[in-house]
């Protein structure tokens, strides 16, 4: 890296993800962040409001001889078009520049940070294709912000070669039937014909699942009447394992919680992914519980789980965003909100292990016990 340059910020007098943010908002994030990396900043340029105008971002470009590198206000500043996105990668790369993200905190220093940067974006613009959910909130199952965290795993190739699904809760879709359709068949090319109904079984079934069950006292939906209560494959014997094992909504509902996510655990292929869309804020008198990060960074750090993913939901509004320690800030200044925030998180099971229960690890070392 060009320690002895200076670094340029580059701000938009557009619609940044929806918003209209003030340049003057967009510099002092910058100046923030480049302060907090001790960076020497100089002026930003100001992109021009023209729709997929970049011609202030190619002149910051052509001076990358003479920069450190380029601090952007938000990853949402870079262009929808993916060519154009490795264009610019490939720029800055090649002059030995750096590439930051103040509002993400995300930083392009070397070809192995573009991975983490396209899933982002990725994440993002599956976030901006539906509008606001509906439904019911007492009742289980999918909503838009659920419908898109699937779609962008099966986009980002996690589902690549799984063919079983189980769902803990007799799932139904409670968006917009006309809306869930439409996302169904742009995600996937599916094509809904008469008498084929908007269903979750149908949804795995266009992204190439052939073995789809649910699990749910209630019975529905040709469910598995078992109670998660209980250890399952002792209690009925059940014992199959499956590629994907879902949890939308339904763990708060049961006092175990241990027999829940052993369950869980026990349901899931070596290889496979749990998925959990869980009442982080909000949701009074939903159910027993409410779930933080904390919680399942500590059930992963015992199962030798790989976090694939971690998302935050505010309802009802549209947008699903990737979780960081920034955003967890935001939100802890204004726990007071009233406001419902689901949080996803997708783990993938790297062995065939029993479970473990986890420890807290802000106090105590299992190593040590």
């Amino acid at each position: 890296m060009k320690l002895n340059k200076g670094w340029r910020g580059y701000i938009s007098s557009r619609e940044i993800a929806g918003n209209i943010i003030p340049q003057r908002i967009q510099n002092l994030v910058i100046r923030n962040y480049a302060q907090s990396q001790e960076m020497l900043f100089l002026l930003s340029a100001t992109e021009y409001y023209m729709d997929n105008c970049y011609m202030m971002l190619n002149r910051l470009l052509e001076e990358t001889d003479n920069l450190a590198g380029i601090i952007f206000y938000s990853i949402n500043l870079l262009p929808l078009d993916l060519l154009k996105r490795k264009q610019i990668y490939r720029k800055i790369l090649e002059h030995g520049c750096e590439l930051h993200f103040a509002l993400e905190e995300l930083v392009i220093r070397e070809e192995d940070d573009l991975e983490l940067v396209e899933d982002v974006i990725v994440c993002k613009i599956l976030a901006s294709k539906s509008n606001q959910i509906t439904g019911d909130l007492k009742a289980m199952g999918y909503g838009m912000a659920s419908l898109r965290v699937m779609g962008g795993l099966w986009c980002l190739g996690e589902f690549d070669g799984f063919q079983s699904v189980i769902e803990l809760g007799s799932q139904d879709i409670h968006s917009d039937r006309s809306q869930a359709a439409s996302f169904i068949e742009g995600l996937t090319g599916f094509k809904f014909s008469e008498g084929v109904p908007v269903s979750l079984e149908t949804f795995y079934k266009s992204m190439g699942f052939e073995t789809y069950k649910c699990i749910d006292a209630d019975g529905r939906n040709n469910a598995l009447v078992f109670d998660l209560n209980k250890d399952i494959a002792q209690t009925y014997g059940f014992s199959a394992q499956f590629d994907l094992v879902t949890n939308h909504g339904t763990t708060e509902h049961c006092f175990d919680q241990l027999s829940n996510f052993r369950n869980i655990h026990n349901l899931c292929k070596s290889g496979g992914i749990m998925l959990h869309g869980l009442p982080y804020q909000g949701y009074l008198n939903h159910g027993f519980y409410n779930y933080h990060p904390y919680f399942f960074k500590n059930v992963a750090d015992a199962n030798g789980y790989k976090i694939v993913g971690m998302w935050l939901h505010e309802w009802p509004f549209d947008k699903v965003k990737v979780y960081s320690d920034q955003l967890m800030n935001n939100l802890n200044n204004n726990v007071l909100t009233n406001v419902n925030i689901l949080l996803f998180v997708a783990f993938k099971k790297m062995s065939e292990t029993d479970f473990k229960i986890p420890f807290d690890s802000a106090y105590v070392d299992p190593r040590d016990l």
